[in-house]
């Protein structure tokens, strides 16, 4: 994650991230993801 995180976004810019890891969360389990962007001007 980290590798394609900082390609997509400026070194100088960076927003917060909060992420976990789970090695098995077992089937048929959904994951909300949610994310916020907003415009620089």
């Amino acid at each position: 994650m980290n590798e394609v995180w900082t390609s997509w976004l400026n070194a100088e810019t960076l927003p917060a991230r909060a992420t976990i890891g789970v090695s098995d969360l077992g089937d048929n389990i959904l994951v909300e993801v949610v994310v916020t962007a907003a415009k620089c001007q």
